[in-house]
């Protein structure tokens, strides 16, 4: 009778778990799922000036959200708004403005965020004076571009309360007019 010999080698698990990871995103990397927010890819060529993206899968898609167009090398990308799915194929409401390849990403949430140079942490702005409530024009203090499309979230500093409404004008410097009154106070900052 033969005995087997087993061999137990202890490697610290800060060694096998990128090891791990690696191998386990390089087959999606191939792909184009390796990177995060990736919610489809090309399945056919897209040229500049199209509207139509045929892609590989819908059901990951946000309809009502931003998509950010990425060339698999990332020489070229840009941000557009979804105008509807319709099986596998996506409208957008603009036309691309560069040429895209068979395998090339869809992208959603923070990496789409990123590429318009939004900060990760969502915030686009500070309020410069309290706002009351059933108050439907807010002065705040931009940090970077504001999306007109999306829909805004204010919330108080320290959590307590926080509201959505769309944006019905931004006058492009400090003054913003929801589509809706606010139901609570809002303070500075």
């Amino acid at each position: 009778m033969s005995q087997r010999v087993r061999a137990v080698v202890c490697v610290p698990l800060v060694v096998i778990l990128p090891l791990v990871s690696l191998l386990l995103a390089a087959p999606q990397a191939s792909q184009g799922w390796g990177s995060p927010g990736v919610v489809a890819f090309f399945t056919d060529i897209a040229g500049a000036g199209t509207t139509v993206l045929r892609v590989n899968r819908d059901n990951k898609i946000d309809q009502d959200g931003r998509i950010l167009v990425k060339s698999k090398d990332g020489s070229s990308y840009e941000v557009h708004y979804i105008a509807r799915v319709e099986g596998l194929y996506l409208y957008l409401k603009t036309p691309l403005k560069h040429p895209y390849s068979t395998g090339d990403l869809l992208i959603q949430g923070c990496d789409c965020d990123r590429a318009l140079g939004l900060p990760a942490n969502g915030v686009v702005g500070t309020l410069k004076e309290e706002v009351p409530a059933k108050s439907s024009v807010l002065r705040f203090t931009p940090i970077v571009a504001l999306d007109l499309e999306a829909d805004l979230l204010i919330k108080r500093k320290d959590g307590s309360f926080e509201e959505v409404h769309g944006i019905k004008s931004f006058d492009e410097i400090e003054t913003i007019k929801l589509d809706g009154k606010l139901k609570h106070v809002f303070h500075p900052g």
